[in-house]
Order: C-alpha cells, then sequence, then structure tokens
C-alpha cells in the first residue's frame, strides 16, 4: 500500500472505533477492511479515484462517529467482556 492509502485506511479505522453502538461500529470495521481488500490491487487512475471516494467516506463516518458521541446509546452485550476473558 502507498502512504496515501495507508494513512486513509488509519484515519478510518480511528474514527470506525471511535463510534458508540456495537453494531454501527463493526460494520464499519467490517466494511473499511472489505473495501481495502477488494480494491489493493488498483493501479493509476483508479486507484485515485478509489482514494478519492475513501476520503468522501471518510467525511461521512466522521459525522456519523460525532453524532454517535453526542447520543450514546446503551452499552451493548457485545462491548463488555466477562472478566478473566483476554480479548
Amino acid at each position: 500500500m502507498s502512504q496515501p492509502q495507508i494513512v486513509l485506511f488509519r484515519n478510518l479505522m480511528k474514527q470506525a472505533t471511535q463510534m458508540n453502538d456495537y453494531n454501527f461500529r463493526a460494520y464499519a470495521i467490517r466494511r473499511i477492511r472489505g473495501g481495502f481488500d477488494q480494491n489493493r490491487l488498483l493501479e493509476g487512475n483508479t486507484a485515485q479515484m478509489a482514494i478519492k471516494e475513501g476520503q468522501e467516506q471518510l467525511a461521512v463516518l466522521t459525522r456519523q462517529s460525532v453524532i454517535s458521541r453526542l447520543y450514546p446509546s446503551a452499552k451493548s452485550v457485545m462491548d463488555t467482556l466477562p472478566t478473566g476473558v483476554i480479548p
């Protein structure tokens, strides 16, 4: 991966992990990994277009993440680990 792709991936993952709701967070992480896996072999102009689309999705995810933190929902059962379990 090139430097812009790595930066975009890290920024997307950072915003996704800040989502308050477990389901939204898991969905965003799954979509980010899948999208990067699907587009990993792109080159040239198509790669630049994919990076631009990813930056637009980062803007959307950032807004959703902010709203998620402003209006938090109840903790999911999936958010809490039983004692003695190592993640």
